[in-house]
């Protein structure tokens, strides 16, 4: 690892020293702006050569992982619970029902029983009044 590290201390050093002298050069006898040297230097190298970089693992970007992590634990859960949800709504639904049925033929039975009630009484005032 040290070695690596050394490595890339040397190549930025090169690099940085490569392009002072290009800078100086470029200025000196040519006139150009260093600039525009620049500016040209940083579309080739960056077409031609690729990065990459490696963090190491400290407390934060585990963290934003573990986050990540029980944020998909949390939908799976969520969907889980959607479902269940909606399937004691349509169980739900269904003894609502039964009940309202319920209800209206109760109501409709003690109609009937008024109107056999009064029925009755009926015929017992004509049978009297006889």
């Amino acid at each position: 690892m040290k070695i690596v590290r050394l490595m890339v201390k040397m190549a930025i050093v090169a690099t940085t020293t490569t392009v002072l002298i290009l800078f100086l050069f470029s200025w000196r006898f040519y006139h150009v702006d260093p600039l525009d040297v620049t500016h040209y230097m940083v579309a080739r190298i960056g077409s031609t050569t690729g990065t990459s970089a490696e963090v190491p693992e400290n407390p934060y970007n585990t963290l934003a992982q573990e986050l990540r992590e029980r944020e998909e634990e949390l939908d799976e859960r969520e969907e889980v619970l959607l479902q269940t949800l909606e399937e004691r709504d349509r169980e739900n639904r269904f003894i609502s029902n039964l009940i309202l049925i319920s209800i209206v033929t109760l109501f409709l039975l003690v109609l009937f029983n008024f109107y056999l009630d009064y029925r009755t009484r009926k015929e017992e005032r004509v049978l009297i009044s006889n």
